[in-house]
């Protein structure tokens, strides 16, 4: 008797000390002004494997474990100032309302001159015949997993960037959300640098197998860089998802970077995927 009262009172502690283990902080991000919600919005803890996006209502979950609760909670969106917060002063908030404002950016111009365009398509034009899959999961706190491609430019500036495309070799769930952006390298890590270029294309794609296209045409977009990065982010909630895509063999250089998540580290990708961009320069 004495052993069973003993085992019922280990795992209640148990049990306790696993719910005092982490906690969950959530929320609403709106934009400062108009108040509407900002979905897809970058909320955790830079360079660790922690974070989540905001949903398509502007709300959103994370949970944290109770040793990072001196750390600082970033929160940041494409167009808008990136906002912290101590996590310790928001772990026994019910449901706070974070606004952003938004970020004025200060781009150099660039002379585009009225000489005759020429198109070329950077990186892999076709799939190759022989191919592995390389795929992601997701979880609605780890939105925001994306890839990178790195963009060396040795002709004539500035280019226009008229498409990217990341091929898909197979898609067992539709449709697939995808964010496609520019940014910069960063000169310190030669990484991706954050923020974006704040020039976007969001599409859902139902492709089963091929070319997940965004038309970057209508953004005006010119680079005068001879070096960026072409980002593709994932940004489909479902409780588990792997969305695979072809990939070539890791004997070739490979010039990929992956994220696991919208706020974790950067990190040099040894197998190299299908992607490829359209420019005009």
């Amino acid at each position: 008797m004495k052993f069973a009262a003993t085992l019922i009172l280990l795992v209640l502690f148990q049990n306790v000390s696993i719910a005092q283990s982490s906690f969950t902080i959530e929320g609403l991000i709106v934009h400062a002004e108009s108040k509407n919600p900002i979905p897809l919005a970058n909320i955790g803890i830079p360079n660790i494997n922690i974070g989540t996006a905001s949903r398509l209502d502007g709300t959103f979950s994370l949970n944290l474990p109770q040793k990072l609760r001196k750390d600082t909670l970033h929160i940041s969106a494409i167009g808008y100032q990136t906002k912290t917060y101590p996590i310790a002063s928001l772990q026994y908030t019910d449901k706070i309302t974070i606004h952003l404002d938004p970020k004025i950016y200060q781009i150099e111009s660039i002379t585009v001159t009225d000489r005759k365009q020429k198109p070329k398509w950077i990186g892999k034009k076709i799939p190759p015949l022989l191919s592995a899959s390389l795929g992601i999961w997701t979880h609605p706190e780890r939105l925001g997993a994306a890839f990178a491609f790195k963009i060396n430019w040795d002709k004539q500036l500035p280019l226009q960037i008229l498409y990217s495309r990341i091929f898909l070799k197979r898609n067992t769930d539709n449709p697939i959300h995808i964010r496609c952006s520019l940014t910069e390298v960063d000169p310190k890590t030669g990484m991706p640098a954050h923020p974006s270029i704040p020039k976007i294309v969001d599409i859902s794609t139902n492709t089963q197998k091929g070319w997940a296209t965004c038309d970057f045409r209508s953004k005006n977009l010119y680079m005068d860089s001879e070096e960026f990065f072409i980002v593709f982010e994932w940004l489909t909630p479902q409780e588990k998802r792997i969305i695979p895509m072809i990939a070539t063999s890791p004997f070739f250089k490979s010039d990929t970077y992956i994220r696991h998540h919208a706020l974790a580290e950067w990190k040099k990708s040894s197998v190299d995927l299908i992607y490829s961009i359209k420019v005009e320069y």
